[in-house]
């Protein structure tokens, strides 16, 4: 993919983006808040992906699949009225779907349509999926890690602001006191949170702290640590003993991950 390409899907994005705008304030509020997430998703890739020494053509298909990975949640908001893709449909899947039937795609190679397709698919997907090309496995990697980096930034943001009582991001999860007890156990056992088990804020707050479990490259911790994301959710979750246990398992966690003599893949 060119440089030039690269520009035409940034300016597609935001057209298309734009044409959902709405005089309803949360709904508007929403897709504010997927514009701005889209281009720091791609800023995070391109960082992640320059880390591991990537050609500029790969940066450029890593960013462009930053721009699409979110699409399909211009018309889930639009239809569903809602985020929660429990309740509406996957974004992922209606992303690539609407990538296709808009044939946005249609000037690529077949393996650059087929690397961006099945990223924006899978971006959300629990876990990992096993795909056979080792090279869609990587773009997969890097906009899941790319991702749920900025996913981090923006519900930090939202716990530090005190003014900010509502959300979009929040899914509508009520802020009592507690939490799950099983939750802390998910963590020490190193698994990954499902939403399923998730009753109040604090419990969502875990769930974010279980998705260090599912980073892959050296890049993605560092920004991690260097953002200090450990700590400042640590801050907003009550501070009972499990809690600072958990925190201390995860920064031991990121230890050991930066001990590692090759990145990670």
């Amino acid at each position: 993919m060119t440089e030039t390409e690269l520009v035409s899907y940034k300016d597609w994005f935001r057209s298309y983006s734009l044409s959902f705008i709405t005089t309803n304030p949360d709904e508007q509020k929403s897709i504010i808040l997927k514009q701005i997430h889209t281009e720091k998703v791609c800023q995070n890739i391109a960082e992640i992906a320059q880390s591991l020494l990537m050609k500029e053509d790969e940066v450029i298909l890593a960013e462009s699949i930053a721009f699409f990975h979110d699409i399909g949640r211009f018309p889930q908001l639009q239809k569903y009225k809602t985020f929660r893709d429990s309740i509406s449909i996957n974004h992922g899947v209606l992303g690539a779907e609407t990538l296709k039937e808009l044939h946005i795609l249609g000037k690529l190679p077949q393996d650059e349509q087929s690397i961006i397709l099945n990223a924006v698919k899978y971006h959300n997907a629990f876990k990992m999926p096993h795909l056979e090309n080792e090279k869609e496995t990587i773009f997969l990697k890097l906009i899941r890690d790319a991702d749920k980096l900025d996913i981090w930034r923006i519900f930090i943001e939202h716990y530090e602001n005190i003014e900010d009582i509502s959300s979009p991001a929040t899914l509508g999860l009520f802020d009592t006191e507690g939490y799950s007890d099983s939750l802390t156990g998910s963590i020490f056992r190193g698994d990954i949170i499902p939403l399923s088990k998730v009753h109040n804020l604090n419990d969502y707050k875990l769930l974010q702290l279980s998705w260090i479990f599912d980073l892959n490259y050296k890049a993605s911790f560092k920004l991690f640590r260097d953002r200090d994301y450990l700590n400042r959710l640590l801050a907003k979750l009550p501070q009972s003993v499990e809690i600072i246990q958990a925190g201390s398992f995860i920064n031991d966690f990121i230890n050991k991950k930066f001990k590692m003599g090759e990145d990670l893949k």
